[in-house]
């Protein structure tokens, strides 16, 4: 396995639950500070 193939491999999961852990976050952020409107 080449360095791009591991970088793609283990780098695409990782991408993957960062963005899950984003909108987690800021969905429940949201929830907390909901604005007055």
């Amino acid at each position: 396995m080449t360095l791009l193939e591991a970088y793609v491999y283990f780098g695409i999961p990782v991408i993957a639950v960062a963005m899950g852990f984003g909108a987690l976050w800021m969905s429940r952020r949201e929830s907390r500070q909901r604005p007055a409107r």
